[in-house]
């Protein structure tokens, strides 16, 4: 069976995300806890996924999102400000766009 399910923000087609992602699995261990109706909310939706499998992704589209928002925001900025300053902007643009993703995907 093949899973053509998309996830938002998620830049890649589930299978390879899934398989991508396995590398979160320690943090979604840690997360699933946190929202224990996320199993059945999958299940209503007949996603093909585990709630550890899907947080993984979850954070690896995050973390993806926030890392092309970092370099973009960096590299804008670093003709206007200075490096300490660009970096900066850049790192907390990360971390809010991380923190965007991260939820919005979970909670979707």
């Amino acid at each position: 069976m093949s899973r053509s399910i998309r996830i938002p923000f998620c830049p890649l087609p589930f299978d390879k995300a899934a398989r991508l992602s396995k590398k979160f699995n320690w943090i979604a261990e840690k997360l699933s806890p946190l929202m224990p109706r996320l199993g059945l909310m999958l299940e209503q939706t007949r996603m093909p996924a585990s709630p550890v499998e899907y947080l993984s992704i979850s954070a690896f589209s995050a973390t993806f999102i926030s890392s092309i928002g970092f370099a973009a925001i960096l590299l804008a900025s670093l003709n206007t400000a200075g490096p300490l300053k660009a970096a900066l902007v850049g790192a907390s643009t990360g971390v809010l766009l991380f923190f965007a993703v991260f939820v919005y995907i979970a909670a979707y």
